[in-house]
């Protein structure tokens, strides 16, 4: 680093830790004893084996020139966040924990305003077709599907629309649909009180040796380990 990169960084680090408090902790870094640039890093921590799919193929940096239009609202929430995570008055965890979010998305929707031609889950969300079939599969999952119910939907032929939606995810629809239940099916053995059998019909399939198979390979486990794994954690 030159002397013309001379600066004091006050570094403010939001970490959530899985099944803790949130926590907060504020570094100073000094350089120089020059001007202040704060720098305001956020970890997030997302549950269950899809989040790899949707995030996965994300570009490792999204960066958000400072005078473009876009970044005047994100500008907003960063003063916002600085400002109460110096400050620790009454309330500032709870501002902090739904701004930190919001801060995400809103980076988000910046990174999809110049991303039309890349290729992954957030982009296929936008996509005016393969759209259709994500909101199908999450809102339906239960359902027998096919390739051709969902080209169907996409108002594509069959051969052009499953090529194109494992370009654009980076699974074939059909896996895609796998990974969801599984998703699902999780969530339902954390939750408790439902069988497995049940589990196994709302996620969409006629038996529970199935369902076991299926679950075995995405979640690489049975789903009666998984069980008992979150009872055990939980007591």
């Amino acid at each position: 680093m030159g002397s013309h990169l001379a600066c004091r960084l006050r570094a403010y680090l939001y970490a959530h830790h899985l099944h803790q408090r949130y926590r907060y902790r504020i570094e100073v870094i000094e350089w120089q004893g020059g001007g202040d640039v704060i720098i305001v890093a956020t970890i997030f921590r997302f549950e269950g084996h899809l989040p790899q799919v949707m995030f996965g193929r994300l570009p490792p940096v999204i960066h958000i020139l400072g005078n473009s239009e876009q970044a005047a609202v994100l500008r907003w929430s960063l003063d916002v966040f600085n400002a109460e995570l110096r400050n620790m008055e009454v309330g500032h965890s709870l501002i902090l924990n739904h701004l930190a979010p919001i801060m995400l998305l809103q980076t988000l929707r910046i990174y999809l305003l110049s991303a039309k031609n890349e290729e992954n889950w957030l982009v296929a969300v936008s996509n005016l077709k393969l759209s259709k079939v994500l909101e199908s599969i999450h809102s339906d999952f239960g359902r027998a599907w096919s390739i051709d119910a969902f080209a169907n939907i996409a108002n594509m032929s069959r051969s052009s629309y499953a090529p194109a939606f494992k370009k654009m995810v980076g699974l074939a629809p059909m896996d895609y649909l796998a990974h969801w239940r599984m998703q699902v099916a999780c969530e339902l053995l954390q939750a408790g009180g439902a069988s497995i059998s049940s589990i196994a019909s709302t996620v969409g399939y006629s038996s529970e040796s199935a369902f076991s198979v299926a679950f075995n390979k995405i979640v690489k486990c049975r789903p009666g380990a998984y069980r008992r794994r979150y009872t055990v954690g939980a007591t």
